[in-house]
């Protein structure tokens, strides 16, 4: 049987804004920044063809030259290769420095993208991409669609976080000081800047009793799918929560 390679694109200049920054809003977009006199990029080059193969269809790779595109790598900080960045919507989430090998790339890239053999994690992107669009709706019909012993999965709880802060985020109010914090908030958790929406949540319930008891504590809840139970920053929000509201 013949394996196909998935290619990995060449980008630069002319085309980094289309083939990286707004198809990054599609699907996850690696990039290795290298230069051919490099000899653990020349390394490195191997494993991210087989890494586009067996990511075909859920991550998308790309190279650029830093001999050829100086503007491009200093813009992205680039002071050793082979750099490796993952852009999604359009700015960095991930990165790595040196050549790695295979499994070491795989666990960097599970918490953003997974390989495309499990149904559920296939529909749970989609769901993701509607809430992108700004279709929390058509998310939330997804996942209404799936299997009631699914419903309470972290991941699924996930996901309907995120159609709750996108709808927050598509309802702003600049004359309510509560609701426009409670948009930069939802602003963040839908960039997984976690930390950052859950202490602005919290600064805001401490201002006001009111939303604490009630809209507050629903957002925070919702906001607490979005990170692992033992993360720092929930384990304290919680026990500020309790405070809050007692």
């Amino acid at each position: 049987m013949l394996l196909l390679m998935a290619a990995v694109s060449s980008v630069g200049s002319t085309n980094f804004q289309a083939e990286v920054l707004d198809a990054s809003v599609q699907l996850p977009v690696l990039v290795d920044f290298w230069a051919p006199w490099c000899g653990p990029c020349r390394m490195l080059g191997p494993v991210l063809e087989e890494v586009a193969t067996e990511y075909q269809g859920t991550l998308k790779v790309a190279k650029l030259n830093t001999d050829e595109e100086p503007a491009l790598a200093g813009q992205y900080q680039i002071r050793s290769i082979p750099a490796v960045k993952l852009f999604r919507d359009g700015r960095v989430a991930d990165e790595f420095v040196g050549a790695q090998p295979l499994g070491a790339i795989r666990r960097f890239l599970e918490p953003h993208v997974k390989l495309a053999n499990d149904p559920v994690d296939a529909e749970l992107e989609h769901a993701r991409q509607a809430i992108r669009n700004g279709l929390p709706q058509e998310a939330r019909t997804i996942l209404d669609a799936m299997e009631p012993a699914l419903q309470f999965e972290p991941r699924v709880l996930a996901v309907r976080a995120l159609c709750h802060f996108a709808d927050i985020r598509s309802n702003p109010d600049e004359t309510d000081a509560i609701q426009s914090a409670r948009v930069r908030a939802a602003r963040h958790l839908l960039h997984d800047e976690t930390d950052q929406g859950i202490e602005l949540l919290l600064a805001t319930m401490q201002r006001n009793a009111r939303f604490a008891r009630e809209q507050g504590r629903k957002d925070l809840l919702e906001a607490f799918h979005l990170a692992p139970a033992d993360a720092p920053s929930v384990i304290n929000a919680r026990r500020k929560l309790a405070s809050l509201i007692h």
